[in-house]
């Protein structure tokens, strides 16, 4: 299972990589997404015995890109907000509207990630060792992953953490524009 969650994920990035690499841009609910995505982590989440928070404004408009794209990005996320945050934590969805672009946070109160490994956490296989302690194995595929999926769309992924407080990434899409 491990090794063929590997190659799916190598081709994936791969593929992400490619020159020649497109996107199947549309205009979508950002706030349904979340939703949605938030669902599959329920029974995860619950098993761990975690909360779940999902914030998300009532005036949060669509946004565009390729959902495909976003959701992997969520889901990676997400996965990696619920590996690293111990139970009885918090990991939080928060979707903030602006004029020109949707901000888009997953926290977590986790184990953080050391100032030493921030720079390269978005590096093809590199596991920080600060959050080994007990953590499944993931294949360091992940976050290179999510990082090349929003460059394809134009946004930077931000991350902010503190040892033994939790982590925060962050990103934005640019919203529908107006007729």
């Amino acid at each position: 299972r491990r090794m063929g969650r590997l190659i799916h994920e190598l081709f994936e990035l791969a593929t992400l990589e490619h020159p020649n690499s497109t996107l199947q841009v549309e205009a979508f609910s950002i706030a349904e997404l979340v939703q949605d995505v938030s669902q599959k982590f329920r029974l995860a989440v619950e098993k761990k015995q975690l909360r779940l928070e999902v914030d998300i404004a009532e005036s949060t408009p669509f946004v565009v890109g390729d959902i495909g794209l976003i959701e992997r990005t969520l889901d990676n996320l997400i996965e990696n907000a619920i590996k690293f945050t111990p139970p009885g934590g918090t990991v939080r969805l928060a979707i903030e509207p602006g004029d020109e672009a949707v901000t888009a946070r997953i926290s977590d109160t986790g184990c953080g990630i050391a100032a030493v490994d921030l720079p390269r956490i978005f590096d093809r296989f590199f596991r920080s060792k600060s959050g080994d302690a007990g953590a499944p194995e993931g294949t360091g595929l992940g976050l290179a992953i999510a990082k090349r999926a929003l460059q394809l769309h134009g946004s930077p992924i931000e991350v902010e953490s503190k040892p033994g407080k939790g982590t925060t990434f962050t990103f934005q899409l640019n919203v529908v524009p107006s007729v």
